[in-house]
């Protein structure tokens, strides 16, 4: 996303933000109305409008809550803390241990989080599948509620 500043016609400044297709889900994921045989176009097009503000705005508060989950995890395991997107914010890497055990924990944010639920994946530092990969596990049967907020999704997490 770009951001750049322009002058309205009052001369204030405003702010113009230019998303890419895959911002918002990709092209597919618009589901832009047909334009209806026998429709008027001045009617048509506020539609469309309102549908793509609400896409931006949906995008937004996404972007914000994935941020607010990020600095949660940041806050309850920053010692711990290998990597994140610091930039996007949609994915973050924690180096744990259990019982002498270390591991990593990779938790990817989806696009739509929080109405999808990250994917936590374990991945051990020590063992090795037959392919040489690290063993990890994909995870993703834990307590989760969108309705939660960061800081209580990471002490659920936990």
């Amino acid at each position: 996303m770009q951001c750049r500043p322009a002058r309205s016609n009052s001369g204030k400044k405003k702010k113009n933000f230019f998303l890419n297709a895959v911002a918002l889900g990709g092209s597919s994921a618009l589901h832009i109305p047909a334009f209806p045989s026998g429709g008027c176009l001045i009617d048509y097009v506020p539609q469309v409008c309102q549908l793509l503000t609400n896409k931006v705005q949906y995008v937004i508060q996404g972007y914000h809550k994935r941020r607010e989950y990020i600095a949660a995890f940041l806050s309850h395991f920053g010692m711990g803390v290998v990597e994140y997107d610091a930039v996007g914010f949609t994915k973050l890497t924690l180096l744990l241990m259990w019982k002498d055990f270390c591991f990593l924990v990779h938790v990817d944010l989806p696009l739509y989080f929080p109405r999808d639920q990250p994917t936590l994946t374990f991945q051990s530092i020590y063992h090795f599948t037959s392919s040489g990969q690290l063993y990890s596990q994909v995870q993703k049967s834990y307590p989760y509620s969108p309705r939660w907020d960061g800081n209580e999704m990471a002490k659920r997490a936990k």
